[in-house]
């Protein structure tokens, strides 16, 4: 029997890495944005859409994608996983509705620190290549965005005592025993493979990080940023659930 799991978090925090994280291992079916409709308007998550005949059939009103061949290679596998879900950003402003509909399910919420975070809106806002980013999605929308992300995991943390658990991008993407914690809250073992897996995601991180060409945000843009993003609330969350 599987269970339903999403990872949420505001957009550009890493949702996408973390998904290729966990289907790098077979007990996991996680798609990108596979539902995001279903979520993102009329709210209409249910246990069907992630079995296998209904999950590889792409459907009117189902997301932005127009092809779902991305999903081919987790055919074979997708009746042995235990975990079925999606990967969907700001799925933390649907919590309620998710958790009533499907109260059995676990959500992986990731935060980043909001200067990366805003540069990467920024870097999207400014490709006039990029469809699916509006032009005006800068860093000033990242700032509120992230806001609102740190304000929905602290109600539901703190509040509502649902089954949300908190990773910090660059604490989880630099240390290899970072994975153990995750898999510990979701009741599964780390097999060697998904260790040695994780390993090279971390060395990547790293790499990533020394080779990193600074994304260019103004004193005017960071000015803005330190006087308008919620530092106390992100401290907060930090220091209570690290």
């Amino acid at each position: 029997m599987w269970s339903p799991f999403f990872i949420c978090g505001c957009p550009r925090s890493g949702t996408s890495a973390l998904r290729n994280v966990f289907n790098n291992d077979v007990r996991f079916a996680i798609g990108m944005e596979r539902f995001y409709y279903k979520a993102a308007k009329n709210f209409s998550l249910e246990h069907k859409l992630f079995e296998k005949e209904r999950f590889f059939s792409l459907q009117t009103g189902d997301t932005f994608w127009n092809e779902i061949s991305m999903y081919d290679g987790m055919k074979p596998n997708f009746e042995c996983s235990i975990y079925r879900g999606d990967k969907i950003p700001k799925l933390y402003y649907h919590f309620d509705k998710l958790f009533k509909e499907l109260p059995d399910t676990k959500v992986v919420f990731i935060v980043r620190d909001i200067v990366d975070v805003a540069a990467s809106y920024n870097a999207r806002a400014n490709n006039l290549n990029d469809k699916n980013w509006s032009r005006e999605q800068n860093f000033k929308v990242a700032v509120d965005d992230w806001n609102a992300s740190l304000v929905s995991l602290y109600q539901y943390l703190y509040e509502k005592k649902c089954d949300v658990y908190p990773i910090f991008y660059e604490d989880f993407f630099s240390k290899t025993d970072s994975i153990e914690g995750l898999y510990k809250n979701l009741g599964i073992a780390v097999s060697k493979e998904v260790r040695n897996d994780f390993s090279s995601f971390v060395e990547k991180y790293k790499n990533l990080k020394q080779n990193k060409k600074s994304d260019v945000l103004s004193e005017v843009e960071l000015d803005y940023i330190n006087k308008n993003a919620n530092f106390k609330l992100y401290r907060w969350i930090k220091k209570h659930v690290s």
